[in-house]
């Protein structure tokens, strides 16, 4: 009987992407777990001084899914580098002129993060992810920085139109769904 090798070599970048949605992963369950317990407890205190039966969790769920959505969407706008990106070293450029992808390039890459298992699948296979291909862009190796320098470049971004745009064009179907659900429950 053949058996199926476990030595499966994937190219660095599908690597680099695995450790990215980790990375995201950790950080979006140690935040739901934080806000969810202080959400019930809220609703708790909430629900027995008032006698009512507000949903305090549900909002502050909904309210934190769509934020981390939005940051998940905006990682590399800061000069085409994320922090996995800065600690690897690889930076989103446009694919044709090679320079640092624009705050939109950058969001439109990553709105395949959905896709993870078949992002990381593709890259097997490939040198540039499926929404490489969406936003026309791709990764480039560079120096490695220091992850924990996004801070001082967070502080230092200059907000331009395109950063914003791409910022609220992730906001837009959230807030289209929350304005919907508030309409079936307040109706």
């Amino acid at each position: 009987m053949d058996h199926l090798s476990t030595n499966v070599q994937g190219t660095e970048k599908s690597k680099l992407v695995f450790i990215e949605m980790i990375y995201f992963q950790t950080v979006f369950v140690t935040l739901y777990i934080f806000f969810m317990l202080g959400s019930k407890l809220t609703e708790l205190v909430v629900n027995l001084l008032t006698n009512s039966n507000f949903q305090v969790s549900f909002w502050i769920f909904n309210g934190m899914f769509f934020c981390l959505g939005t940051i998940a969407m905006n990682k590399d706008i800061i000069d085409g580098q994320g922090i996995v990106n800065r600690h690897f070293g690889y930076r989103v450029v446009d694919n044709e002129t090679e320079m640092t992808a624009t705050p939109i390039k950058c969001m439109l890459r990553n709105l395949t993060v959905l896709l993870f298992p078949f992002e990381f699948f593709y890259l097997q296979r490939s040198d540039r992810r499926i929404g490489d291909y969406l936003a026309k862009t791709k990764l480039i190796k560079v120096a490695p920085i220091a992850p924990d320098t996004i801070l001082n470049d967070i502080k230092n971004f200059k907000w331009d139109k395109t950063s914003l745009i791409s910022i609220i064009i992730p906001l837009i179907p959230c807030i289209a769904l929350l304005s919907w659900i508030i309409f079936l429950n307040f109706r």
